[in-house]
């Protein structure tokens, strides 16, 4: 019997210990960190966790690359509906960018746009080999794949940047560059 209670209290030390030292582990930097008390996002990313980087940058490109043709212009005004996601440098450059980024032609978006076309876009990203994490800086591949029911599939990657001031902030997408 007592071989049995030494197991049990051996067990039972261990399961404390293993508790307590996994309520000491630093959280990822992706994940929703205990330290961050970024500020939360408007609607429509109210569901997005501003202390999730991975979270950041799908929303963030999902609507960058989310086109409305029936309701937005051209891609600058999709751009433009992720504002609250972006770092405020990077939307500035970005702005005269989101064109040439586009996927989609002018002649195309313009039909779609006449067409009122739904057009349906996912960002997902994917399990690569990226550089290491830090506490401000998470970088990416993101695939985004975009049906519109007139034209073929399109899917491509987006290697992207969030960043943070500090620990305490929200990420927000900084960086990204389209790849083809």
């Amino acid at each position: 019997m007592s071989s049995r209670r030494t197991a049990a209290a051996w067990i039972a030390t261990v399961a404390i210990c293993a508790t307590g030292c996994a309520a000491q582990l630093p959280a990822s930097p992706t994940t929703g960190e205990i330290n961050c008390h970024g500020k939360d996002f408007a609607a429509p990313f109210d569901q997005v966790d501003p202390c999730d980087a991975e979270q950041v940058l799908t929303a963030a490109l999902g609507a960058i690359f989310g086109y409305q043709p029936g309701e937005q212009a051209d891609p600058t005004e999709a751009l433009a509906s992720a504002r609250a996601l972006l770092e405020d440098r990077f939307a500035a450059r970005a702005a005269s960018s989101a064109l040439v980024w586009a996927p989609v032609t002018t002649a195309v978006w313009q039909q779609w746009r006449t067409d009122r076309v739904q057009v349906a876009t996912t960002a997902r990203v994917l399990a690569d080999d990226h550089p290491p994490d830090t506490a401000t800086q998470v970088a990416r591949v993101v695939t985004i794949d975009i049906d519109a029911p007139v034209s073929d599939p399109t899917a491509f990657a987006v290697y992207a940047t969030a960043t943070r001031d500090s620990v305490e902030t929200q990420w927000l997408l900084s960086e990204l560059q389209v790849t083809q």
